[in-house]
């Protein structure tokens, strides 16, 4: 199949991408993002990688956005095709039934992941699996579960195995108040799920960091 490409180039006003941490000196020359914002299907986008794969280590992508539903199979074709990658942003996962295939893949470059939509728990277990290196997870939706639920499921997890690195949530929430912050310091508090952390609010999005 032959392609013919157009490329974009389009220069803003520097605006503070999620990746970037409070009081972080941001290295410019590390800040070149790829945003895929498609018609087309997955397959299509593999294979458009693969015709561009020469060119990728040369650019140097370290920020990766895919605007689509993926499923982790051609998610993990695309991901072989960046070695600079720091950050990846996901639209939504969608874990297809033959991912036992690609168990044995991880991406160590990625520590800011941020999923915008989750629907199933299993889809964390997968990406703590593939980026083990992952020190910043950002959700926006959590489908089907209560906060209370997921903080409990993870925070947990992260305490049972020594090889996940997470050490800052971002989890957006809708009607949050005063009074569910409350709910989540006591929970992390009783049932000892962390120590030395810190939990704030900003507008709808929780923050819980620690160390």
């Amino acid at each position: 199949m032959c392609f013919s490409l157009t490329f974009e180039i389009n220069i803003f006003f520097y605006r503070k991408r999620w990746y970037y941490e409070d009081n972080h000196l941001i290295d410019y020359s590390k800040s070149s993002r790829l945003t895929l914002n498609v018609s087309h299907n997955e397959n299509f986008i593999v294979l458009l990688f693969r015709n561009i794969s020469d060119i990728l280590p040369i650019i140097k992508i370290y920020h990766l956005k895919i605007c689509m539903q993926i499923s982790n199979g051609p998610l993990i074709k695309i991901l072989i095709s960046f070695i600079y990658l720091d950050s990846l942003t996901l639209s939504s996962l969608f874990l297809s039934r033959n991912s036992d295939k690609n168990k044995k893949f991880q991406c160590d470059s990625i520590t800011k992941v941020y999923l915008e939509i989750l629907n199933d728990i299993n889809e964390l277990n997968f990406l703590m699996k593939i980026f083990p290196q992952m020190t910043y997870l950002k959700i926006d939706l959590i489908n089907n579960i209560n906060i209370q639920t997921f903080l409990r499921y993870i925070l947990r997890k992260i305490q049972n195995e020594s090889n996940i690195y997470v050490r800052l949530l971002s989890i957006c929430v809708s009607a949050i108040d005063d009074k569910i912050i409350a709910q989540l310091i006591q929970m992390i508090s009783s049932e000892k799920l962390l120590f030395n952390d810190t939990i704030k609010r900003i507008l709808d999005h929780i923050y819980l960091q620690w160390t």
